[in-house]
């Protein structure tokens, strides 16, 4: 069956309901190809643009904000969703974390680690748990500061998260030029956060043990 193609952006833009650019959240570059992209209650999948973004047309009814989904299958990426642009927005960026298997580029600051439910009695994995990585700002009037790409660990607790400044950022240095940073997790909204630790910068860490997450705290 032959797929019909989209014509260029310049004719169908006034029928574009919203649309979704998938970014690499370490590299900030698009990823159109090997993905699953889809919207609830849409009636008709995506349209890929010449630009690599997901376009879905107007259908012709009203619609409530939809969630969109990116599956991510065989890539090394976790895949994840968002709510849909809200009118007059009609672009959303959707970033994907790493996942086991990322091949990070050289210069990329990037922790890979464990996170188990306790260090007291037989270790169990803190499975499917949002974990981000927290760096003192020292410009900022509240240094401590989120990153903004969050990952999840997988059944075993084994997660990666990467830092990225901005321009104007001020990463304040410990001991040795290392980044001062923390581990935090997040549940049912509840943030918690490791003690502090020192992170290399512009290279992958593998932290030698795990982080417990009854050590976490407010």
């Amino acid at each position: 069956m032959t797929r019909l193609i989209a014509p260029p952006e310049s004719a169908y833009q006034r029928k574009v309901l919203f649309a979704a650019e998938v970014l690499d959240g370490v590299t900030m570059e698009r990823v159109s190809r090997g993905i699953d992209v889809s919207a609830s209650a849409m009636r008709d999948t995506p349209v890929v643009n010449a630009s690599g973004i997901f376009v879905w047309l107007d259908e012709g009814v009203a619609l409530a904000p939809q969630q969109i989904t990116v599956t991510t299958g065989l890539l090394p990426y976790l895949g994840t969703s968002a709510p849909s642009p809200l009118p007059p927005q009609r672009l959303v960026q959707i970033q994907l974390a790493p996942g086991r298997g990322y091949n990070f580029q050289a210069g990329v600051t990037a922790l890979r680690f464990t996170l188990i439910e306790s260090d007291v009695g037989t270790p169990v994995a803190a499975a499917d748990t949002e974990v981000f990585l927290r760096w003192f700002d020292a410009g900022a009037a509240v240094p401590w500061t989120d990153a903004p790409l969050r990952s999840r660990t997988d059944a075993h607790g084994d997660a990666s998260v990467t830092l990225r400044f901005g321009r104007n950022d001020e990463p304040a240095k410990a001991a040795g030029g290392a980044l001062r940073a923390r581990v935090c997790a997040q549940r049912g909204g509840v943030v918690t956060m490791s003690a502090e630790i020192a992170l290399a910068e512009g290279r992958v860490t593998d932290y030698p043990t795990v982080f417990a997450l009854n050590q976490f705290l407010p």
